[in-house]
């Protein structure tokens, strides 16, 4: 999709810390949101080995967890800066206002991954070493013409059909997918975290550009 603003997150990086912030159902845009995420949390120095634990908080404790640090409070707040605040919410027992995906890498890295229901938008922050701010990106949900972002993401579809070769880690979508089951097994339990050995799952990340790169009339090999 289109990311407001654009960043560069640099291949190779050493990231210190990562927020996500997504919005409406846990399962539905919790996907779209873990995603958004795990694609620019990959790029992190070593690439990818999988995660280790899993755990779900709600209400008070997401709250509690941004107090004590466990998150740090700079990198929510760049995230949250950058997507539209939504009033209005209606009470609902299926979809909590506050909710968060606390999973811990192989390689200890701490994955945060909230899902508010005071947003309106999916947003990452990630602070890198040597850097004074956090990288903050909105990824846009644009409506004309026709969704483009689908138009994108069909170019990298045309792409590996041409090339034989995935424009994207279909494992990143493996791992997401997991995490996300994981942490609603978690909810279920009361928040139990859960260790998640099935969930060691190491692969290379690809440098491949978001929208509105590459050239849709481009040729499909290139």
């Amino acid at each position: 999709s289109f990311r407001k603003p654009k960043i560069v997150v640099p291949m190779g990086c050493v990231m210190e810390n990562a927020v996500g912030i997504g919005y409406s159902g846990l399962d539905i845009y919790g996907a779209h949101a873990l995603d958004s995420y795990q694609a620019l949390v990959e790029r992190r120095q070593e690439a990818e080995s999988g995660v280790k634990w899993v755990q779900y908080l709600e209400g008070k404790a997401v709250h509690q967890a941004v107090a004590d640090g466990v998150v740090p409070r700079d990198v929510f707040e760049a995230a949250r800066a950058v997507v539209p605040t939504v009033r209005g919410f209606v009470p609902n027992e299926r979809i909590p206002r506050e909710a968060l995906f606390l999973f811990q890498y192989r390689d200890g890295f701490l994955g945060a991954q909230f899902m508010l229901q005071t947003v309106g938008r999916t947003s990452v922050a990630v602070k890198i070493k040597g850097q004074e701010k956090p990288l903050a990106t909105q990824f846009e949900e644009r409506i004309e013409p026709s969704h483009p972002h689908f138009a994108y993401l069909l170019k990298g579809i045309e792409r590996m059909m041409h090339t034989g070769r995935p424009s994207y880690p279909v494992e990143r979508t493996l791992l997401t997918s997991g995490i996300l089951d994981r942490a609603l097994l978690s909810r279920s339990m009361g928040g139990k975290r859960l260790e998640t050995p099935e969930l060691a799952i190491p692969y290379e990340p690809v440098d491949y550009p978001y929208a509105p790169a590459p050239d849709l009339l481009s040729a499909p090999a290139s």
